[in-house]
C-alpha cells in the first residue's frame, strides 16, 4: 500500500514536471531578457524572423538597435522596467501626430537613450510624448514637435488625468485609454505638451524642442513629481516651458524661446550655472516663482514679460547671477526686491541688487561657445569680468571651462569668478621650443615643430 502511494506520488511529480517544462517552453525567448532590434520599418511584423520594438517591449529589459530608421509606434504602456537605447544607430519613434508615445505606470521605470521621439499627441489628456507616474531616464535624446489639445474644452467621454480615464459626469464605454467620446462638453487643462510628471523624472544631455500644450508646453511636474534637467535645452516650447509645482533642479542647462514664459516654480526650485535667454510671457517672461526658488551662477537676460517683469517675477533666491534686459524695454527686470546672496547685477534698480548699465556687461548674442548648450559670452571689457564668486568647478559648458579664471589687470570682486553662468577663458599661450639638429641623409632636412600650445 505504502509502495502504491509512493509511485503515485513520484508519477504526480513527473507529470507536474512534464507539464512545467512544456509551459515555459512555449514562451518567448526574449521574455525577461531585452533584445535587439533588427527591423526599423515597423512596430510589429506579426512575429516574423527580424525582431520587432513591438515584440521586445512586453517583456522589458535592455533592448538595443541594430538597424535605423523612423518606425510609427502606438501609444506604448510600459509593463517592466526597460531601457530602450538607440546606439549608434539613427533611430525615431513617431507618433505620427494621432497618439502619445508612452506611459510609465507607478513602480515602473523607463530609461531612453540616443534616440528621437517626434509628433506625440495626447488630445486633451497629458502628456503628448510621455505620461509618467513611475520613473523616467532621458539621456542623449531630442523630443521634438509633441502636444496636447491646445483648447480647454472636450468632450466629456474624452477627458484623462494621469494615465488613467477619467469620466466626471457620464457613463463610458472604455476603448484603450480613453473612453468613448459622448456626452457634455465641458472645462480641461491638458499639461505636459511633451511630458508629464508625476513621478521622477531626469533629462540629461537631451533637447526638448516645440512642445504644446494648454499648461506646460514643455513639461509638467506635478506636486508630487521630482524632475532634474542636466546639460540640456528646452526650446521653442509653448504654454511655458516648464510648470513645476514639485522638486526642480536645472543644472547648466539652455531655455531659450519659450513662450508664456521659461519657468513656473511653487515647489522648492534649484536653478545652477544655468541660461535662462529670450523666452517671452504675458506676465514673467523668464522666472515665475510662488515657491522656494533659489537662483546661482545664471543668466537671465532678453527676456520679455510686458505686464509684470522681464525675467523674474517672485522673492526668489540669488547669487552671482547676471540679469539683463536693453534700457529700451518697458518692464523692468524683476516684479520686486530679490533676497540678494551676493555678487549679483542687473540692469536697472528693480530686483534690488547692484545696478549696472546693459552696455557695461559687452554680452554676446546666445551662441555655441563650447559644451552641450548655448550661453551668452562676455566680451572684452564686461564688467561682469571677474566681477563674482562661486565655488571652484565649470562654467555651464562643462569640463573643459574651469572656473574661476583670474583675468590679469582686471579688479576682483570676490574670488575672480565671472557673474553669471559663462566663465571667460584665458588665451592660450604659444610657448617657443628650441629646434633641434636633425640630419635626413635622404633629402632636405626634416620639418620639426617650432612651438606648443598650452591651454
Amino acid at each position: 500500500m505504502v509502495g502504491r502511494r509512493i509511485l503515485f506520488i513520484v508519477l504526480g511529480l513527473l507529470c507536474l514536471a512534464a507539464l512545467v517544462s512544456s509551459t515555459f517552453a512555449t514562451l518567448p525567448a526574449a521574455q525577461g531578457a531585452g533584445g535587439i532590434v533588427t527591423n526599423c520599418q515597423t512596430f510589429y511584423d506579426g512575429g516574423g524572423e527580424a525582431d520587432t520594438l513591438g515584440e521586445l517591449l512586453p517583456y522589458g529589459g535592455s533592448i538595443l538597435f541594430g538597424c535605423s530608421g523612423t518606425i510609427f509606434v502606438p501609444e506604448m504602456f510600459i509593463q517592466a522596467d526597460t531601457t530602450l537605447d538607440g546606439g549608434n544607430q539613427a533611430v525615431t519613434l513617431s507618433g505620427s501626430k494621432t497618439n502619445r508615445l508612452f506611459i510609465v505606470p507607478i513602480g515602473a521605470r523607463l530609461e531612453l537613450a540616443n534616440l528621437t521621439l517626434i509628433d506625440g499627441y495626447a488630445g486633451p489628456g497629458n502628456g503628448g510624448a510621455i505620461n509618467n507616474a513611475g520613473t523616467l531616464v532621458i539621456r542623449y535624446s531630442r523630443l521634438s514637435n509633441h502636444q496636447t489639445q491646445k483648447s480647454n474644452y472636450a468632450q466629456a467621454g474624452r477627458i484623462s488625468s494621469g494615465y488613467r480615464p477619467i469620466v466626471p459626469m457620464i457613463t463610458a464605454t472604455y476603448t484603450g485609454l480613453y473612453p468613448t467620446p459622448t456626452g457634455d462638453w465641458m472645462w480641461v487643462e491638458p499639461k505636459g505638451g511633451t511630458i508629464y510628471n508625476s513621478g521622477s523624472a531626469s533629462l540629461i544631455n537631451s533637447v526638448v524642442s516645440d512642445g504644446r500644450a494648454y499648461r506646460g508646453g514643455g513639461i509638467y511636474s506635478t506636486e508630487d513629481g521630482r524632475l532634474t534637467i542636466t546639460n540640456s535645452s528646452i526650446l521653442n516650447n509653448h504654454d511655458t516651458a516648464i510648470i513645476s509645482k514639485g522638486y526642480l533642479s536645472i543644472v547648466s542647462s539652455t531655455l531659450a524661446y519659450n513662450g508664456s514664459g521659461a519657468v513656473s516654480a511653487s515647489g522648492t526650485t534649484v536653478i545652477t550655472s544655468s541660461t535662462i535667454s529670450h523666452n517671452g510671457g504675458d506676465l514673467c517672461g523668464g522666472i515665475s516663482a510662488s515657491g522656494d526658488v533659489t537662483v546661482s551662477s545664471s543668466t537671465l537676460a532678453y527676456n520679455t514679460g510686458p505686464y509684470q517683469a522681464n525675467n523674474i517675477c517672485g522673492a526668489v533666491k540669488i547669487a552671482n547671477s547676471l540679469i539683463a534686459s536693453p534700457s529700451y524695454w518697458y518692464r523692468g527686470n524683476c516684479s520686486q526686491k530679490l533676497i540678494d546672496l551676493g555678487f549679483n547685477l542687473a540692469t536697472d534698480d528693480t530686483c534690488g541688487v547692484t545696478r549696472i548699465r546693459f552696455q557695461q556687461l559687452y554680452l554676446v548674442e546666445l551662441a555655441d561657445n563650447g559644451g552641450p548648450t548655448k550661453t551668452h559670452a562676455l566680451g572684452a571689457g564686461s564688467i561682469a569680468i571677474d566681477a563674482g564668486s562661486c565655488a571652484p568647478g565649470y562654467d555651464q559648458r562643462g569640463a573643459d571651462f574651469w572656473r574661476p579664471i583670474d583675468v590679469p589687470l582686471i579688479g576682483k570682486r570676490g574670488n575672480g569668478c565671472d557673474v553669471g553662468a559663462y566663465e571667460a577663458q584665458l588665451p592660450k599661450r604659444i610657448v617657443p621650443v628650441p629646434r633641434p639638429t636633425l640630419h635626413n641623409p635622404y633629402g632636405p632636412p626634416a620639418p620639426t615643430p617650432t612651438s606648443v600650445t598650452f591651454p
